[in-house]
This record gives C-alpha cells, structure tokens and sequence, in this order.
C-alpha cells in the first residue's frame, strides 16, 4: 500500500517496546498475541506513552473482545481475513483522524494557555451550563479549586441571585 512497515513483534511486549523506541505514525495490532499481555493492553499502554494510532485486525469480534478493545481507544477495528482495500481504507481514516485529533488538542491547549494568562475570571461552561473549566482567577474569586467545580452546574458554583430584567434587558 506504499507505507513502509517500522518492526513486526508477535508479542506484546515487543509492541509496546517497538512503540516507544521507534515511535510508528500508525500501529496495526492483533488482539491475541503470544506473551503475557494481548493487544489491547499493549494498545492501552502504548497510548498512555505515545501518541500513535492503533487499528485491531483481529478474527474475533465478540462483545466482551470489541468492549474491551474500546478502551484502548482504537481508531479501526478489521476483522480477519481483510481485503487491501478495507486495510487502505482503515489506514487513511485513522490518519486523517488522528491528525484532526491532533490539531484539536493543540488548539485546545493553546486556548486554554491564552485564558490561564488572562487577569480575569473565566469560567467555560458547555451546552448544559456544566463547568467545563475555570482559570486561577475564578478560582480565587470563587473560593473553589477547579477541580471541584469541574463537571458541577454552574449555578452550584457562580451565585448570580434574582435579576429581573425588563423587555429591553435592562435591570
């Protein structure tokens, strides 16, 4: 398919080690492998280390495998025997995918250090008006850490009280 192929490992273990030492764009991974891990812990540890992309091509496809497999937070999932075309395909997803992840967590970090600089309280909330994050400053005006106010509504955290406002907006 034009992609060139870093090591191979039977094992886990060796996976894991290929991972980390050779820092592969993408990983292709059986689930059942020789040693005393299988694949979906190997994929588990490596994504805790290393920010690569894992597909499972693997012959079983059963709830307990596939749930388990989701934890590891697979970008494809191939059952065996594969076709080159579905292989191609699986490969181009989870790069493309991984790259639009990639620039979302970038984005997220640089927009989080912009409101950590900022001198005033910000305090981001999602769709629901769950707290989703708060800067150092909400946190002193607050008299909360972020870690508690996290995922809490923000009306357990901000007490505006009663405001009425007429039809203009006005108080």
């Amino acid at each position: 398919l034009g992609h060139t192929v870093v090591d191979v490992s039977d094992t886990a273990e060796g996976a894991v080690k290929i991972a980390l030492t050779k820092h592969p764009d993408l990983i292709i991974m059986d689930i059942r492998l020789k040693g005393r891990m299988d694949g979906v812990e190997a994929a588990t540890l490596i994504r805790k280390s290393v920010d690569v992309p894992v597909i499972f091509l693997t012959a079983y496809s059963g709830d307990e495998i596939l749930n388990r497999a989701s934890v590891a937070e697979p970008y494809g999932y191939l059952l065996k025997p594969v076709e080159e075309q579905q292989l191609a395909s699986a490969i181009r997803v989870a790069m493309y995918k991984h790259r639009k992840d990639t620039n979302r967590r970038e984005g997220f970090r640089s927009f989080s250090a912009i409101l950590r600089a900022l001198p005033n309280a910000v305090v981001v909330t999602d769709s629901t008006l769950t707290v989703r994050y708060m800067n150092k400053r909400a946190e002193e005006l607050l008299d909360i850490p972020a870690t508690r106010a996290i995922k809490r509504p923000v009306r357990d955290i901000i007490h505006l009280g009663e405001t009425v406002f007429d039809r203009d907006g006005v108080e």
